[in-house]
């Protein structure tokens, strides 16, 4: 089977051997007679197809999708009859009345009688070749589509009718804007609309338009010079340099507009009342007459006219005022340098170098900016591959993810550091790509998204002002721990009902298994949010508490020492050992309370369990057994640890594999 595609063209075949002797080109088979359901073929499909070999014709509707020309819909105009084959290279011989070949391609053109082409086509009858589009494109009616597109058309003299040609040429072309021969008595005239600007006298306004420039520029000078404070102000208040360069030429742009309009408007009542002043002009002053009489020759309402008085109009205050908006433009910068280099921000460790990106939150924002950095990778703005990343309890997160940096898949990570009670989000890549031009495009991409965080965050949150009574007291470590205590006995019962949902897996319905999960995980959520809120008034107490453990284990020596020497009785030794290994054991408890906070921060955030696997296969699995070093998930922090039967571990929560 044969399928190529071509151009249909659609001829008379007499008036086509008449005037331009077609018939000559065939080289086998023969030319067109009629209306016969017949097509003629470039002699270069000799080698498929026969004389009188029948071929369908289907036309097809091509469309952009994407990036791409996609086959849309197609038509069926039939089967034809291949009547002969034509060389090509002796039609693009044959011209035109006014020398324009007679065919554009004629190697990839069929030619088929024009009575046999439709003019128009029932979009009901097309046939949808985009799957997707099938149950969307529907036509209650009929709904008719122009497939032809007319090139030329001669038109012929009729003796009896004793129409004048050439003037319904010219009205064919006025109507349709296509091309027209109009050909009587052995002349061939052509019709073509066309449109040429002509600008005469351009010279003698040189000199104007160059002193008109020159005053826009010393105008505007003055005028920036006047607003530098206004400038720095907004560069001081974070304004874009090239948004308030942007505005003064703006404000040029729209003086030169209205000064267009209102100099062609003079012109136009000038003009227009040049019959009513003439008289009097020429009582007062003869020679003002010739420049009215100058006026009165040219019009002032055609097209070119028109067309140039706008060009002048805007270009020139727009030329005027490009060199003093590049002095604001420099004002702006306030001392930078007018492109950043990135590499001087970048600090190298090693083998890895970090940047800190200008964005900051709290470690109870860690979340949202996690959130928001984890949508805007997923963007077309940043052609990320292998995107993966966690938010843990204390507000911290990090994502590793591959970009391409000189033709180099290359591994980088984000992280949220915590420095104190803020986060900081800071991007590490390998140090010899410090130089490469699209790690400057990726950050500077990513600055640009980080930037509107704050606006996002804005939108994206609920403050609740609640007034409460102010506390007079202050609390203390064992007020801090007092409260830990509850919040951990807590988390134990919940993790204890999901060890329960885990168990009920094979035998509950999904729907209730998820709304059970969600409502502990929930739970589990707002008490992990208490144990941010302690962990934070934690942290000053736990650099007090070892600095305490440490002088308690160092006075403990060094009475065990002087015990041993013999330098104080074992009475003494005892009184004074005994209160300083109670202190010692209070504030070690103290700090294995505050460490199991701190450890429990530094997971990651529940999330809701896959729940879709089959049943089946759940009752393969077996519990893991003594393994020595994984006791819990390091991810969710379940102890619900499951063995496959390949012998890999997974969470039961969080189904990660760990091992």
């Amino acid at each position: 089977m044969l399928e190529q595609r071509f151009d249909i063209l659609g001829v008379d075949p007499e008036f086509l051997d008449e005037y331009f002797n077609f018939s000559t080109t065939i080289t086998k088979g023969g030319y067109l007679s009629g209306s016969e359901r017949a097509i003629l073929v470039p002699a270069s499909l000799e080698y498929y197809l026969r004389p009188l070999d029948r071929v369908r014709m289907r036309f097809v509707i091509v469309s952009s999708v994407g990036q791409q020309l996609t086959d849309v819909a197609e038509y069926d105009f039939g089967e034809f009859i291949v009547k002969g084959f034509f060389d090509p290279d002796s039609v693009d011989r044959i011209t035109l009345p006014d020398g324009s070949p007679l065919i554009d391609v004629s190697y990839k053109t069929v030619i088929v009688p024009g009575d046999l082409l439709p003019d128009s086509i029932d979009a009901r009858h097309l046939t949808i070749t985009i799957p997707r589009l099938r149950n969307i494109v529907s036509f209650s009616g009929p709904t008719y589509i122009d497939i032809l597109k007319v090139q030329y058309a001669f038109l012929l003299p009729d003796p009896s009718s004793g129409v004048d040609v050439y003037e319904k040429a010219r009205e064919l072309m006025d109507l349709t804007g296509f091309r027209t021969f109009g050909f009587s008595n052995g002349v061939c005239k052509t019709y073509e609309e066309l449109y040429v600007l002509n600008v005469v006298g351009f010279s003698s306004i040189v000199p104007p338009l160059v002193i008109v420039t020159l005053i826009i520029v010393l105008v505007m000078n003055s005028v920036i010079y006047e607003r530098r404070r206004e400038i720095w102000t907004l560069a001081v208040l974070g304004g874009n340099p090239r948004n308030i360069t942007n505005m003064f030429l703006t404000e040029a742009l729209i003086t030169g507009i209205l000064s267009t309009t209102i100099g062609y408007l003079c012109y136009t009542t000038v003009y227009l009342l040049s019959g009513v002043l003439i008289p009097i002009i020429q009582s007062l002053n003869p020679e003002l007459v010739k420049l009215f009489v100058e006026m009165k020759s040219a019009s002032g309402f055609d097209l070119s006219s028109i067309l140039v008085v706008l060009f002048i109009g805007l270009a020139v205050p727009v030329i005027g005022s490009y060199i003093p908006c590049i002095k604001a433009h420099g004002l702006t910068l306030l001392g930078r340098p007018p492109k950043r280099n990135i590499s001087e921000d970048v600090r190298t460790r090693g083998e890895l170098a970090e940047y800190s990106l200008p964005i900051r939150a709290t470690p109870f924002d860690g979340e949202m900016l996690y959130n928001y950095l984890k949508d805007n990778f997923l963007t077309k703005t940043f052609q990320v591959k292998k995107l993966s990343g966690n938010a843990y309890q204390d507000g911290t997160f990090d994502f590793k993810f591959t970009l391409q940096f000189r033709n180099v898949l290359t591994e980088c990570n984000l992280k949220g550091i915590r420095r104190g009670d803020t986060i900081y989000p800071v991007l590490t890549f390998p140090a010899k790509f410090i130089d490469a031009m699209d790690l400057h495009k990726f950050i500077y991409d990513l600055e640009k998204i980080s930037l509107g965080y704050p606006s996002w965050r804005e939108k994206n949150i609920r403050l609740e002002i609640t007034r409460v009574k102010p506390v007079t007291r202050v609390r203390t470590v064992d007020d801090v721990l007092r409260d830990v205590r509850v919040v951990r006995e807590q988390l134990r019962v919940v993790d204890s009902k999901l060890k329960t949902l885990e168990k009920l897996k094979a035998t509950t319905p999904s729907e209730l298994l998820t709304e059970y999960e969600k409502k502990y995980l929930a739970q589990a959520e707002r008490l992990n949010r208490i144990i941010r809120r302690l962990g934070l008034e934690l942290e000053p107490f736990y650099e007090e508490l070892n600095k305490e453990a440490q002088k308690l284990n160092t006075e403990i020596e060094r009475l065990n020492i002087a015990y041993k020497l013999g330098e104080i009785p074992e009475e003494e030794y005892r009184s004074s050992v005994e209160p300083l290994k109670n202190r010692l054991s209070e504030v070690q408890k103290k700090l294995s309370d505050i460490k199991f906070v701190m450890t429990q921060l530094k997971m990651p955030r529940a999330r809701l369990t896959r729940i879709s696997l089959p049943a089946r296969r759940l009752t393969r699995r077996r519990r893991v057994e003594e393994t020595p070093g994984l006791m819990y998930c390091p991810y969710c922090g379940s102890t619900n640890l499951i063995k496959t039967p390949s012998g890999s571990i997974i969470c039961g929560r969080c189904r990660r594999r760990l091992r």
